[in-house]
């Protein structure tokens, strides 16, 4: 036994655990040693037709478990707190007690957040339905605490009444209203954060939109996480005033953009060619036309009035090839050639249609291939070249008796 108690001692075990056994140990070896004369069976079990049974030897007192128990005091391992644990309700709560328990919820959650009462990160038509809900319950209760009386006291008179309740609402259902349009606006400017109305053109509506939208941000007084997430430009999870400033920045670059495209439109669509307004036609105004089509084309969804003045070759878009025939046309304005003008009597008539038609579809190397008729000099007189001439003869318009 002494060996035994050796290797116990020499365990491995952690302490908390040592000291539990060793306290059960001592209580069972305390009963035996306490009663030094007792049997493991009781004395005279006779039963019938059995003889009395042998007594068991008596199991004598040994040093070495009692030093085991001397050296282990035995050690109570307590319950929880009583304090801590919640007595089992003897009765069911009543509908005041749950009435109240409810008003006090709404209390604390807009002393929290006066507009996301429930919570959950988003303003929506389910704050309303929480909201009027409980102001119900707490217009029920009489005689409502203090404390949350003023929290709920939204017209500041002193007391809590269905006018707080009516304000109170009304508040959440505007706001709820003005978290739906900006985060219509938060999903367009994701997807395009110049097409804001979705319509496939960038165009004063947009800009309209966009003001207006974000006059809704900066008047927001709560705005949902999936709005801030999509709105928030520095990446401090918090739609702030820098995050505003920068899609106002946005806006306004497009607005200085789109004015200066409709302003080169309207100088194309009257055949003026003194883009810089010098009074003459030269290099620089070639020059300031190329930049006004580089433009052009970094702005995605041009409104259509700026893409029928910009388009040269009629294909309804814009490319290298508007400004090519941009330049073609500069320069036939810089020479004094009348571009159209095929048979050169310094008109574009019906003799000029007639001659263009006996030529069109030619390419270099036909028979009915002209060079003069091909006038964006690819090669071949196509529609462009085609469209060219409707340009000219637009500007110099065919008279029938000719």
């Amino acid at each position: 036994m002494n060996r035994n108690v050796a290797c116990l001692n020499k365990s491995g075990l952690k302490k908390h655990l040592s000291r539990a056994l060793g306290s059960l140990a001592g209580l069972l070896i305390t009963v035996i040693i306490s009663n030094p004369g007792a049997s493991v069976f009781a004395d005279n079990f006779t039963g019938p037709g059995q003889s009395k049974p042998r007594p068991v030897k008596e199991i004598p007192a040994m040093e070495g478990v009692q030093q085991f128990e001397e050296k282990t005091p035995s050690v109570s391992i307590p319950f929880k707190e009583a304090s801590l644990i919640e007595p089992y309700p003897m009765t069911q709560p009543t509908l005041a007690d749950r009435n109240l328990f409810a008003v006090k919820e709404l209390a604390k959650s807009l002393a929290e957040n006066p507009m996301d009462l429930n919570r959950d990160g988003t303003l929506d038509r389910h704050d309303e339905e929480y909201a009027q809900l409980r102001f119900e319950k707490a217009l029920a209760i009489k005689d409502l605490p203090r404390d949350i009386v003023e929290v709920l006291d939204q017209n500041e008179d002193g007391r809590f009444d269905e006018k707080d309740s009516v304000l109170k609402i009304f508040k959440i259902r505007e706001e709820v209203k003005r978290n739906e349009q900006i985060r219509d606006f938060s999903i367009a400017w994701e997807k395009d954060p110049l097409d804001m109305n979705q319509d496939g053109l960038v165009d004063l509506d947009d800009v309209d939109l966009m003001v207006n939208r974000l006059a809704q941000v900066k008047k927001a007084q709560f705005l949902s996480q999936d709005i801030v997430t999509r709105l928030d430009h520095d990446g401090n999870h918090e739609l702030d005033q820098k995050d505003v400033d920068f899609m106002i920045t946005m806006v306004s670059i497009h607005v200085r953009n789109l004015e200066i495209l409709m302003d080169f439109a309207d100088l194309l669509m009257l055949e003026s060619w003194d883009i810089n307004a010098d009074t003459k036609v030269d290099e620089k105004d070639i020059q300031e036309g190329v930049i006004h089509y580089a433009l052009a084309m970094s702005v995605p969804h041009l409104s259509l009035d700026i893409l029928e003045a910009l388009d040269q070759d009629g294909n309804n878009r814009m490319d290298e090839k508007d400004v090519e025939l941009y330049d073609l046309q500069v320069r036939c304005q810089m020479e004094g050639i009348l571009l159209g003008d095929l048979n050169n009597d310094k008109k574009v008539d019906l003799k000029d249609y007639l001659e263009f038609q006996q030529h069109f579809n030619a390419k270099q190397g036909d028979k009915r291939y002209w060079r003069a008729a091909d006038f964006d000099g690819d090669g071949w007189i196509n529609s462009v070249d085609f469209h060219l001439f409707e340009t000219s003869k637009n500007r110099y318009p065919i008279r029938s008796d000719e």
